[in-house]
C-alpha cells in the first residue's frame, strides 16, 4: 500500500500532520515518509530520464482522523557514539532522541542554521503513507476470522450505537 500524501501542519518538535486519514486507508502504526523529488534530465536532449525521491524524514502514524493523520519522526539524532541501545542501557545512558522537526517557511534554511540533529519540513511537501506488506496480510487474516482491528471498531462503533442514553 502506497497512499500519497502533502504535509499540512509541522507539530513541533516531533510531529507531522498530512492530509490523508481513515477515509483513504490509512491506520494507526503506518509509516510516512517525507521526500523531495529530484527530476534527472539528459543535459543534451534534455530528455527525462528519471526522478529520485529523497527522503526528509520518517514518522509513524500516531492519531487518524478521517481525511488527515498525525505522525511522529522516527529518525534519531546523531550521537556521535556508535553504542547499540544495548550499550547505552548498560552504560546507564540515555539512547539518542528523536530527531527535532523543524518548519520551513519560505525558502530553504541554510546549513549552518539547521542543527544535525533536525529534520526541516514545510508544509505542502510531498509524502506516502505505507504499511508492511506483514502487516497488511496479517490484518487481512485478522479481519476474516473477525478479530482484527476492524472488527473491534465495528464491534465497538455498534455498541456505542446500541448503548442506551439517559
Amino acid at each position: 500500500m502506497r497512499v500519497e500524501a502533502k504535509v499540512a501542519t509541522v507539530i513541533p518538535p516531533h510531529d507531522i500532520a498530512v492530509n490523508v486519514g481513515s477515509s483513504s486507508g490509512v491506520k494507526m502504526g503506518d509509516k510516512v515518509v517525507v521526500y523531495f523529488p529530484v527530476t534527472i534530465n539528459d543535459p543534451e536532449s534534455q530528455e527525462q530520464l528519471g526522478v529520485v525521491e529523497y527522503t526528509r524524514g520518517h514518522y509513524r502514524v500516531s492519531l487518524v482522523g478521517k481525511g488527515f493523520a498525525v505522525a511522529s519522526i522516527t529518525d534519531r539524532a546523531p550521537s556521535g557514539n556508535v553504542f547499540s541501545a544495548i550499550q547505552y542501557a548498560a552504560a546507564g545512558i540515555g539512547a539518542p532522541e528523536f530527531k527535532r522537526v523543524v518548519e520551513r517557511v519560505g525558502g530553504s534554511p541554510t546549513a549552518d542554521s539547521v542543527a544535525a540533529s533536525s529534520v526541516v519540513v514545510g508544509v505542502g511537501d510531498l509524502a506516502y503513507v505505507t504499511r508492511d506488506e506483514e502487516e497488511e496480510e496479517e490484518e487481512e487474516e485478522d479481519d476474516e476470522a473477525g478479530t482484527g482491528a476492524a472488527a473491534e471498531a465495528d464491534r465497538a462503533e455498534t455498541q456505542a450505537d446500541t448503548a442506551p442514553t439517559s
